[in-house]
C-alpha cells in the first residue's frame, strides 16, 4: 500500500488502542502514554518501507526491486524493526526523565509489533506481494485484493478529523479525504456512482464521530475498514474463479500458470486481469479487464487506466472476442525457453526474474529490455523495466527470492530455474 494509507490506518489503530486501553496501570502521564502510542503505530505502520533506502544509496534501480518488500517485509524483519523501534523510544523517553513501567513495556511492544504486521498484511493485500516467511519460506505471496492507493480504506479514517488531539493533524486527515473526493470524482478512474459511496462513508463516519462517544467511533472506523477489505478480497476470489472459467472457455489448449488482478480504486466491480498461460510452443501474457456486473458495467466500459494506451512490451490482438464480462487489450508471447536461456546467460536479468511475476522482452528507443507487465504503463522506462544493453556488472547482492513465476523459466525439461541463477551469479562474482 502507499504511506498515507499506511499512516491513517495506522494512526487510527493507534488512537484506537491509545483510548481502548487507557484505563491500565501506567508509570507515565495519560496524554503522554496515549500520544506515544499514536506516534509508535503510526511509525511502525510504516517502517517496513524503510528499505527503499538501499536502493537510494546505491543508485542502482535494480536493487529497489530485489529490496523494496524486502528483508524489512519479513516477519523476522518486523521484530528487529520493532526491537529497535522500542529501544529507540526507551532513550527519548528516559531522555525526557520518564519511566517505563513493565506494563508499559508490554502494551508498547505490542502495539508496535500490530503496527508492523499490519503494514505486511496490507502490503500482501496487492498484487506487488511480500515474502513474509523467509528465511523458513523464500516464496512470493499475492493477495490480488486491494488497489495499491485504497480511498475507500481512507474514509475509515475519516473520525480522526475529530478525535485527533491536534489541529495540525485533524487538518491533514481532513485535506487527505477531500482530496480522495476529488481524485473519485475528477480523475475519470473510478466509475459512476462509486465516487458518491466513498462521499457517503466519509459523512457517515463524520456523523459517527460526532454523535457516539470516541470510542465507539473509532471502533466504527476499524469496521469500516475491515469490512472494506473484506469486500475487496470476497470480489477478488469472485474474480479470480471468473478469470480461470474465461480462460478455460477460451484458451482451452493452453495452461492456466496464474492470473494476476487488480481492482480499481473505490470498485470492486472492475478487476485489471493478466492472464499467464503456457501453451504447447510459448509463454503467453494476455492483459484484459474483467466486470464482475457485466449488466451493469460491461467490461468494455470500465476505466481502462492505462491499458488501452501504447505499451513497451509489444503487444498483439488477443485472438478472442470482447464480450460483457471480459474485454482483451493485447498478448505478449516468447518461446517456452528463450527466459531460461536469458537468465542463463545474463545476470542481471537472472536477478529480475527473482521479482517479475508477468516478464517481457522489448526493445526500447533502440535498447533491450526486460520488464512485468504488472506495471508496464506506455512507452518508456519505468521502474520495474531493465535495459539489459546496460554496461553494468551484476548485482552485488541477490535476495533468496524464489522467482515468482518459475514454471515459465522452464523449457521443454524441468530444470529448476532458480539453482541456474544462482549458479550463473556465483560465476559472475
Amino acid at each position: 500500500m502507499d504511506n498515507l494509507t499506511h499512516t491513517l490506518i495506522g494512526v487510527l489503530a493507534g488512537e484506537s488502542c491509545a483510548r481502548g486501553l487507557g484505563s491500565l496501570p501506567s508509570g507515565l502521564a495519560a496524554s503522554t502514554r496515549r500520544n506515544t502510542l499514536v506516534w509508535l503505530v503510526g511509525i511502525g505502520s510504516n517502517l517496513p518501507d524503510a528499505d527503499f533506502l538501499y536502493s537510494v544509496v546505491s543508485g542502482n534501480p535494480l536493487d529497489y526491486l530485489l529490496q523494496h518488500r524486502g528483508y524489512t517485509h519479513t516477519v523476522l524483519g518486523a521484530l528487529a524493526l520493532g526491537a529497535l523501534l522500542l529501544a529507540a523510544t526507551e532513550v527519548v523517553l528516559r531522555a525526557r526523565g520518564l519511566a517505563l513501567r513493565a506494563e508499559d513495556r508490554a502494551l508498547f511492544g505490542a502495539a508496535v509489533l500490530g503496527a508492523l504486521l499490519l503494514h505486511l498484511a496490507m502490503d500482501y493485500s496487492n498484487s506487488y506481494g511480500v515474502h513474509p516467511f523467509w528465511p523458513v519460506d523464500e516464496r512470493w505471496r499475492y493477495g490480488d485484493s486491494v488497489f495499491i492507493v485504497e480511498p475507500l480504506l481512507w474514509a475509515a479514517a475519516a473520525p480522526l478529523v475529530l478525535l485527533l488531539r491536534t489541529r495540525t493533524a485533524r487538518f491533514a486527515v481532513a485535506l487527505a479525504l477531500l482530496a480522495a473526493v476529488m481524485v473519485s470524482l475528477g480523475s475519470g478512474l473510478v466509475p459512476r456512482p462509486l465516487p458518491y459511496v466513498l462521499i457517503a462513508l466519509i459523512a457517515g463516519m463524520l456523523l459517527a464521530a460526532r454523535i457516539l462517544s470516541p470510542g465507539a467511533a473509532l471502533a466504527t472506523g476499524l469496521t469500516l475498514w475491515l469490512a472494506v477489505t473484506g469486500l475487496f478480497v470476497v470480489a477478488g476470489h469472485v474474480a479470480s474463479v471468473r478469470a480461470a472459467a474465461i480462460a478455460r472457455e477460451h484458451f482451452p489448449q493452453a495452461r492456466l500458470i496464474d492470473v494476476v488482478l487488480t481492482p480499481g480504486p473505490v470498485d470492486p466491480v472492475c478487476w485489471e486481469a493478466l492472464f499467464l498461460e503456457r501453451e504447447p510452443t510459448r509463454y503467453v501474457a494476455r492483459r484484459a479487464m474483467l466486470s464482475l456486473a457485466p449488466g451493469w458495467l460491461p467490461a468494455a466500459a470500465c476505466p481502462a487506466r492505462m491499458l488501452a494506451s501504447a505499451s513497451s512490451a509489444p503487444l498483439t490482438a488477443v485472438p478472442a472476442p470482447t464480450e460483457r464480462a471480459v474485454a482483451w487489450y493485447g498478448e505478449f508471447a516468447l518461446p517456452p525457453g528463450a527466459l531460461a536461456a536469458l537468465a542463463e546467460n545474463n545476470c542481471r536479468a537472472a536477478a529480475f526474474l527473482r521479482f517479475a511475476r508477468a516478464p517481457y522482452l522489448a526493445r526500447v528507443h533502440g535498447v533491450q529490455v526486460i520488464g512485468d507487465l504488472r506495471f508496464d504503463r506506455g512507452q518508456g522506462p519505468s521502474f520495474a523495466q531493465l535495459a539489459l544493453d546496460a554496461e553494468r556488472g551484476c548485482p552485488r547482492h541477490v535476495p533468496p527470492w524464489e522467482p515468482p513465476r518459475e514454471d515459465l523459466l522452464h523449457g521443454a525439461d524441468a530444470t529448476i530455474a532458480a539453482q541456474r541463477s544462482a549458479a550463473t551469479l556465483g560465476e559472475a562474482r
